[in-house]
């Protein structure tokens, strides 16, 4: 069996939130009839072992925020892809004190994995920002960044034809870069790598499927946390633990207890929501509830689009890769204010819905300006709305249970 090695590492040094860290996962183990395969998934968080992994790596670390940055391009060129997001409030603090308090939540635990030291960005050997949002472009020049920092520029209204050929020379301009890190990927590289990303989208789907019986397999948190650490693990290690995990929901369906009422079905929609920083799901799961399904831009719209190969050729192969990060943005930034909305509709209809909760970090702009739309499409959906604002850090979770605890009694009470 491979151990944990790092394709991402949003994890902060040693001791910055690990009490954070460890508080979540024991609220997790704590849940009742929770599957075993889990504990792979516990045990990687737990052990922060990217961490180790990444210094041990002999091959150069290539960060990113966002999801903008093809992982099978950074992978066919023998580098290692970094996801640099971090839900750690320590981390945030920290960096607010670099970039002030109304900055952005990921922006502020980026700039505090830099303050902190430990040499997590030290090992980088190229960080990439897309300007998909102010904060980010500033962090360019914002930093003293111990690596060379580019700007990868994503070009709005990603369906238009204008706008895949701007990215696909913007990809093609990133390939040298990377291949001058490592090497020139060969037609067998880009298909070891893409193989890889097409079964981690393939096992998303399988297990958002299954989160849509009556009683899913699988708490929200739970759910997340297996995403959230796709973001995170090398790739080959991901897909072989989902794997054991959805073999094992299948082998044992989920059987309410009796007497036991569903929860009230909720998407999970809006700004990122990054480990450990799960207190949305969990005051939902305190609340009757259930996240069933997310359009959250960090999870499921990055993870399930598979790579759509048309001839299995080299330039076919980079563009399938080009074509799968840009068509799945969420970002309203990027996509306009019209698509979040049906996207939400979309999902609601097939995962039975009765509610949308619409996360926004404090300072998170795209999705504060699409959200008065959302909120209005999904209403006159006969759907419940709540929109809760949120910074990273547990001290927050209550009052947000407060408003859980409204919305899940008076959807339980429509008829």
């Amino acid at each position: 069996m491979n151990e944990p090695s790092a394709s991402g590492g949003g994890g902060p040094p040693a001791g910055l939130g690990s009490g954070q860290q460890r508080r979540l996962l024991e609220r997790l183990a704590a849940q009742p009839r929770r599957p075993r395969a889990l504990a792979a998934f516990d045990e990687f968080f737990r052990r922060q072992q990217w961490l180790a992994d990444l210094h041990n790596d002999s091959r150069p670390a290539v960060g990113q925020l966002c999801g903008f940055v093809p992982e099978e391009l950074v992978l066919a060129c023998g580098l290692r892809p970094l996801r640099l997001e971090t839900g750690y409030d320590e981390a945030a603090r920290l960096g607010g004190q670099r970039l002030g308090s109304e900055t952005c939540s990921e922006v502020r635990a980026l700039a505090g994995l830099l303050e902190s030291g430990g040499g997590l960005l030290e090992r980088l050997q190229l960080l990439l920002l897309p300007t998909s949002c102010d904060a980010k472009r500033g962090l360019a020049e914002g930093l003293d960044w111990p690596c060379p920092v580019e700007l990868l520029q994503v070009p709005a209204a990603p369906q238009q034809q204008r706008s895949r050929r701007l990215w696909l020379g913007e990809m093609e301009r990133l390939l040298g870069r990377l291949s001058r890190l490592g090497h020139r990927p060969r037609r067998r590289h880009l298909l070891e790598a893409s193989a890889l990303v097409n079964r981690r989208a393939e096992l998303v789907r399988r297990l958002n499927r299954l989160r849509r019986a009556e009683y899913p397999p699988l708490s929200g948190a739970d759910a997340l946390e297996v995403m959230q650490a796709a973001a995170l693990a090398d790739i080959a290690w991901w897909n072989e633990h989902a794997t054991a995990l959805l073999d094992e929901l299948a082998a044992h369906p989920r059987q309410p207890a009796a007497g036991e009422a569903a929860p009230v079905r909720l998407l999970l929609a809006g700004s990122p929501i990054l480990w450990p920083d799960l207190k949305i799901p969990l005051a939902a799961a305190a609340s009757g509830g259930q996240v069933v399904i997310d359009d959250l831009c960090n999870l499921t719209a990055w993870l399930d689009r598979p790579l759509v190969i048309d001839e299995f050729n080299r330039a076919s192969l980079i563009e399938a890769a080009a074509e799968r990060v840009l068509l799945s943005c969420a970002c309203p930034c990027l996509i306009g204010q019209a698509e979040p909305a049906q996207r939400l509709l979309r999902l609601a209809a097939d995962w039975r819905v009765q509610g949308v909760v619409f996360h926004q970090l404090v300072s998170c702009t795209p999705f504060a300006m699409c959200s008065s739309r959302c909120a209005s499409r999904v209403s006159s959906a006969g759907l419940g709305w709540l929109e809760l604002h949120s910074q990273f850090g547990e001290e927050e979770e209550a009052p947000l249970r407060n408003r859980l605890e409204a919305f899940c009694e008076m959807l339980r009470d429509r008829p």
